[in-house]
């Protein structure tokens, strides 16, 4: 399984609703317990990384030609 964050193993115990955990599970398509807090937490972080990029959009200032800047690139289109 690919991770979104490399780190160290560590063992917790937590009391987690029983029903919540079986739905997730259905929902994840998972498992085990294990593997299904694995995923539901790579997706938080991912979507929580994801809010962090969409709040920059718009951030930066644009000076310049847009239209000169496509033109100057090489969009590996041999025909054009």
């Amino acid at each position: 399984m690919a991770t979104t964050t490399e780190g160290k193993l560590v063992r917790t115990n937590v009391e987690i609703n029983d029903a919540l955990m079986a739905d997730a599970m259905v929902a994840l398509g998972t498992h085990t317990k294990k593997e299904t807090i694995e995923i539901a937490l790579e997706r938080v972080v991912r979507e929580w990384k994801l809010r962090k990029v969409a709040d920059l959009w718009g951030s930066a200032e644009w000076e310049g030609d847009l239209m000169e800047w496509r033109r100057s690139k090489d969009y590996g289109d041999s025909a054009g």
